[in-house]
């Protein structure tokens, strides 16, 4: 199994590349272990969070479930096991809720290019404006033109809120520097097509 032609030191991670097919060639048999049944677990856990405003919440739930996962997760957790938790978390789960495990999970501050860009998309998804440093950070050290287009078209897909048509024009303002000529046309024409280019 190619899970076990890697063994990380202490300091060190994978690269996004061998995380990606390392990811896509073993998950059927990934989901099968008891150590991903674990990772599902944990995302159920968060489907059932509900912010605090809403009538029912529980501010005490979801500091336990905090206490209880965050060391797990950052520490005891392997790359593939958060790459797999991110697939899981649906449109259900509520912006509180990504906010908060985007803190307590380190997710905001990952270094590694394959994790930060699923979590740079659910930022998205989720309407999580106030994160826009997260992204820009990811599309200054991302040389992956897919995980870059991906990111744009999910902006993109936001247009129709003024602020994130904003956001689109500062993030590529601040990415044009890192993207090649053919790369930056492509970036261009997603952004222009829903809006994203020039005066609003």
């Amino acid at each position: 199994m190619m899970l076990k032609s890697f063994v990380p030191s202490a300091t060190e991670w994978p690269s996004a590349a061998w995380c990606l097919q390392n990811f896509h060639e073993d998950r059927a048999e990934l989901q099968s272990q008891s150590v991903f049944t674990e990772v599902e677990k944990v995302a159920r856990a968060w489907e059932n969070i509900v912010p605090a405003e809403v009538v029912g919440a529980s501010e005490e739930k979801v500091s336990k479930l905090i206490i209880r996962t965050s060391i797990h997760v950052k520490v005891k957790w392997s790359i593939l096991q958060k790459l797999y938790f991110l697939d899981l978390l649906s449109t259900s789960i509520y912006r509180e809720s990504i906010i908060r495990m985007g803190k307590a999970y380190g997710f905001d501050l990952s270094t590694n290019m394959e994790l930060l860009s699923r979590w740079c998309i659910l930022l998205v998804k989720h309407n999580c404006q106030d994160h826009a440093d997260v992204l820009k950070r990811f599309l200054a050290h991302q040389s992956r033109c897919s995980h870059l287009r991906a990111l744009f078209r999910a902006v993109a897909q936001r247009s129709a809120e003024l602020r994130w048509r904003f956001i689109a024009q500062d993030l590529w303002e601040s990415s044009q520097p890192f993207l090649n000529t053919k790369l930056q046309g492509e970036v261009f024409q997603i952004l222009d097509a829903n809006g994203c280019i020039g005066h609003f």
